[in-house]
C-alpha cells in the first residue's frame, strides 16, 4: 500500500555524506534535541529479509553464492560484490530504493507528530544517488578528507587500505556532494567541535518557518 503523503509537502530534512564522515552521530545528537531521524540504511537491512519481496529479486541477481546456510543473506559478501562493480551496485540500488522509500514515507505519517516541530531527519547514506534529496525540504551534508575517513574506516571496520579506498571510490566525491547542500557541516575534528555546529545551525533555524 502506498503512502498518501504529498512529497511537494514533506516535514523531511535528508542528512548524508561519505562513508565514516559522522553521519550516525549527527543524527545521535539531532534525536537528542527531539527530532525523530529515520535510519535508512536499518531499512534498507530490512530489503534483504527473507520475509521482503525483494530478498528473491536479490538473490536472483547475485546468485544463492551470497547465501549463508540457514537462507539469510550474507551481507558481508553481497557488499564486497558490488563495492567493487559499480554496474552491480546500482542493481542492487534498483531494486532497494522503492522499497526503502516507501518505508521512509510510512515512517514519516508514523511520526512525524512526534518529531520536535514536526520535523522528521532522514539519514540516508546514498540520498543524493537515490534521488531522495530532492524529496526533503533541506540537505544537510556531513563531509570528512578522504584521508581521515581512510584511518577512521581502517580502525572502526578493520578494512585494509585497498578495501577503504575501494568503499571511498565507489561513492560521491565531497565535491559532487557540496552542489546539494543546503547546510555543510565538516567533522574533521573532535565531537565537541562537531557539536558546537549543530547547536549553531539549529539556533539560527526558525522553526515557524524554516524553510
Amino acid at each position: 500500500m502506498e503512502s498518501e503523503l504529498d512529497k511537494n509537502e514533506l516535514p523531511l530534512i535528508g542528512i548524508t555524506g561519505g562513508i565514516a564522515a559522522g553521519k550516525s552521530i549527527v543524527s545521535a545528537y539531532l534525536r537528542k534535541q527531539g527530532f525523530y531521524v529515520i535510519d535508512a540504511d536499518k531499512l534498507g537491512h530490512r530489503v534483504l529479509d527473507p520475509d521482503q519481496p525483494s530478498y528473491q529479486q536479490v538473490v536472483d541477481t547475485f546468485g544463492t553464492s551470497i547465501l549463508n546456510e540457514d537462507g539469510t543473506i550474507n551481507r558481508p559478501c553481497l557488499g564486497g560484490i558490488v563495492f567493487n562493480d559499480y554496474q552491480k551496485l546500482a542493481k542492487l540500488n534498483q531494486i532497494s530504493h522503492p522499497v526503502v522509500w516507501e518505508m521512509i514515507l510510512t515512517e514519516i505519517e508514523e511520526f512525524a507528530s512526534h518529531s520536535r516541530q514536526g520535523l522528521v531527519f532522514l539519514e540516508a547514506a546514498l540520498l543524493i544517488e537515490a534521488g531522495i534529496h530532492s524529496d526533503c525540504r533541506q540537505v544537510w551534508i556531513v563531509a570528512v578528507l578522504p584521508e581521515i575517513a581512510i584511518v577512521r574506516l581502517k580502525k572502526r571496520n578493520h578494512f585494509t587500505e585497498a578495501e577503504a579506498h575501494a568503499r571511498l571510490k565507489a561513492q560521491l566525491s565531497n565535491e559532487e556532494r557540496q552542489q546539494y547542500a543546503d547546510i555543510w557541516i565538516e567533522n574533521n575534528g573532535t565531537l565537541p567541535s562537531l557539536y558546537q555546529q549543530l547547536d549553531t545551525i539549529l539556533a539560527q533555524m526558525d522553526f515557524h518557518n524554516p524553510f
